[in-house]
């Protein structure tokens, strides 16, 4: 196994286990956000984890 930047192993294992995206709460405010007519990106580079997308037509 390649050597680990992790403290130790538990560390290591606890980090892999979380998850980036598409946790519970995380879906819970993207469908809130949706409903509310609001468009975003996920993981959009250079940008908040959920980024709103500017509206077409909106001054």
């Amino acid at each position: 196994m390649v050597e680990s930047w992790a403290s130790n192993e538990v560390a290591r294992l606890t980090m892999r286990a979380n998850r980036r995206r598409d946790t519970k709460a995380e879906l819970a405010v993207r469908q809130r956000l949706h409903a509310m007519g609001l468009r975003y990106r996920v993981d959009y580079r250079l940008a908040p984890p959920i980024a709103c997308a500017p509206r077409s037509g909106v001054p």
